[in-house]
């Protein structure tokens, strides 16, 4: 089963993150992408939203993580352009601290490739 790094109230990370378990993804939709975290950064931005400080605050409960390193592990119909095993970046997209993401495949793209 998945697991994400979460928070259900703002206050100082080392009071409010949890690890929680996930239900499983479904399989990706058209167009998207299933991929496994391999890593991700642990930002200033980060932790001041997991404070509530941000600019702006998250529907709680939610994932920290603006940015991260993937493996694609699924792909769905009409993706042509990354296939399973790819590593991506995972950029611009709120809650990269799971174990595991589905997103559009035009917010992910292999390191290197914009």
């Amino acid at each position: 089963m998945p697991a994400a790094v979460r928070f259900a109230r703002f206050g100082a990370p080392d009071e409010v993150l949890e690890v929680v378990e996930l239900p499983e993804h479904a399989p990706p939709g058209t167009g998207e992408v299933l991929a496994d975290l391999v890593a991700a950064p642990i930002n200033p931005s980060d932790l001041y939203t997991v404070q509530g400080t941000y600019g702006v605050r998250p529907p709680l409960p939610a994932v920290p993580g603006y940015e991260g390193l993937g493996r694609i592990v699924a792909v769905g119909e009409g993706v042509t352009h990354l296939a399973v095993g790819d590593h991506v970046l995972l950029m611009g997209q709120e809650g990269t601290w799971p174990r595991s993401s589905c997103s559009r495949s035009t917010s992910s793209s292999r390191p290197g490739t914009g």
